[in-house]
């Protein structure tokens, strides 16, 4: 990183700040969150939460929770657009990651939408792949991408795939077209 961000673990007392990073990071994206994180979040099974601040002031945070007995839920990956590609988000993943194998879990998953290629970069590059496409009314049924990874299974990095995100194509056309091999969730609530 070229700045010295402190990253911390945060309880749920630090909600309310992070509605407004959430709120702040994801409307860049014109994606608006309808539910308060506490109404998400509070409650969840192994909740781990992550700020990261730069001299005092938050710059990001990341949250996740049990999703299922063996699959760890990465809920939020936020960083300021001042702040990104520095390896904030690697840094949350990361800390995930090493939170969900230290209590069992085999499996790590994330949703993200195609507005926010640096995450699907990102989930690219350290071993996550699309597993599903998602649709709930806690999203305004905008399109999910889920992305999931087996701890201590390496796969190869889709190579076209990550050259379609780069390109800034919409992959989640291309997903469908291979949804054979994905699962298609349809809700009509969030999970």
């Amino acid at each position: 990183m070229a700045f010295a961000v402190e990253i911390s673990e945060v309880t749920e007392a630090e909600f309310p700040l992070m509605d407004v990073l959430r709120d702040t990071v994801f409307g860049e994206f014109g994606f608006v969150s309808r539910a308060p994180l506490e109404r998400g979040l509070a409650d969840k099974k192994d909740l781990f939460l992550l700020m990261a601040h730069l001299e005092g002031n938050p710059v990001g945070f990341s949250g996740g929770c049990r999703r299922k007995p063996f699959d760890f839920y990465i809920n939020y990956v936020a960083v300021l657009k001042d702040y990104r590609r520095q390896g904030l988000g690697r840094e949350f993943v990361t800390r995930m990651e090493g939170f969900a194998r230290s209590r069992g879990y085999e499996r790590i998953e994330f949703n993200t939408q195609n507005r926010f290629p640096g995450m699907m970069r990102l989930g690219l590059k350290l071993g996550y792949r699309p597993i599903g496409l998602e649709q709930h009314d806690g999203t305004m049924y905008d399109l999910q991408i889920r992305f999931g990874k087996t701890f201590d299974k390496d796969e190869p990095i889709d190579a076209r795939l990550l050259a379609a995100i780069e390109a800034g194509d919409e992959i989640a056309g291309m997903l469908r077209e291979r949804s054979g091999r994905l699962r298609i969730i349809l809700r009509s609530e969030a999970p």
